[in-house]
């Protein structure tokens, strides 16, 4: 690196006169990576069916700048009780506080074992929910209905192309 910085200053050049994208895509990084072609970055409108009997909120993230305010899980439990006739709603979350009377609690955990019941769980629902986290990209790969809430994150930059879901900006 050193080489390359003398160069740098012996032509003038700066980091700045190279052409870089404003926004780059994680998957499209990875796919330079691994040299495989690249795709027209896009992202696919969900239509919500009328009807979904097993819902999944997963209200936590990493980040917690990303984390669902309990104020919107609560209205997004309310509005799916009230849109759809009895529904199974699981919140899976790592923070107990989380969980609501009404709703099934799965009590994320950093095991195999329950890494692997969580995947179990996200493919037998039909509407996955949750913010930018493991568990949107989890169920973007298994095809699974997502509904997405950014807060702090860029689609641009965290959705594969071609993915099919909806995005709430809050």
């Amino acid at each position: 690196m050193a080489g390359a910085r003398s160069l740098w200053r012996a032509t003038g050049m700066t980091t700045e006169d190279f052409d870089k994208p404003i926004t780059i895509n994680h998957y499209q990084v990875v796919r330079r990576y691994l040299k495989l072609p690249e795709k027209d970055w896009a992202i696919n409108d969900l239509v919500l069916k009328e009807c979904y009997q097993k819902i999944l909120i997963c209200p936590q993230s990493t980040d917690t700048n990303r984390n669902l305010p309990d104020d919107q899980l609560d209205k997004l439990i309310l509005d799916f009780q009230n849109m759809y006739q009895q529904p199974e709603i699981t919140i899976a979350s790592m923070d107990k506080s989380d969980f609501r009377d009404g709703c099934n609690k799965f009590f994320l955990e950093k095991t195999a074992h329950s890494s692997k019941q969580f995947i179990d769980l996200i493919k037998k629902s039909a509407l996955v929910v949750c913010p930018d986290s493991g568990p949107l990209h989890i169920a973007l790969a298994l095809k699974k209905d997502l509904l997405a809430f950014m807060r702090v994150t860029i689609p641009d930059v965290v959705i594969n192309s071609g993915s099919c879901l909806i995005i709430n900006e809050y």
